[in-house]
């Protein structure tokens, strides 16, 4: 069975030993509503929630979100040549 949202999300808190506190204040977000979205599958987060939870976690935000692909934070590389 793939892992949902809310147990990836509680996985990775867990990984790094932090509480839902801990947690909360690395995202800038309301610890209530981080523990709504662990305990409650059918809590849908916002991007920028899914974006602040992944840059706190050091995650990617699209395999927070999905699962899928590399967990790994993605990076922009400055030296991308412009059209």
């Amino acid at each position: 069975m793939k892992e949902t949202f809310h147990e990836r999300l509680k996985r990775l808190r867990e990984a790094n030993s932090w509480s839902l506190s801990k947690l909360a204040q690395r995202a800038n977000l309301n610890e209530e509503n981080i523990a709504l979205l662990e305990a409650d599958s059918r809590q849908v987060p916002s991007w920028i929630a899914i974006s602040k939870l992944a840059s706190a976690l050091g995650s990617n935000p699209f395999y927070l979100a999905s699962g899928e692909g590399d967990q790994k934070p993605f990076r922009i590389s400055r030296n991308v040549g412009l059209m």
